[in-house]
């Protein structure tokens, strides 16, 4: 997913993560709004990411700080992506 915003999100994934699916949309529809840059990553194609995060997915970061990990509401989505977009 591509947006304009120079902001750069990595969604860590993986398949049959039902916590991921459910997340997916909030994240899909926040990163629209704010055209935000999100790069999902199945972190089964790299051991080093999936023994980072194997029992933590989903996982929503920026650069290389966690912003948010396991069930999300959608108000931790937008809590986070808002924190990047707009920081303090």
């Amino acid at each position: 997913m591509s947006g304009a915003g120079g902001v750069r999100l990595t969604w860590y994934t993986k398949t049959n993560c039902g916590l991921c699916d459910e997340a997916w949309p909030h994240l899909r529809r926040a990163a629209t709004v704010l055209r935000l840059d999100v790069t999902q990553v199945d972190i089964a194609t790299d051991p080093a990411l999936e023994a980072r995060f194997g029992t933590q997915v989903p996982v929503l970061a920026h650069q290389d700080e966690v912003l948010a990990e396991g069930a999300m509401t959608r108000w931790d989505v937008w809590r986070s992506v808002l924190s990047v977009r707009f920081p303090r």
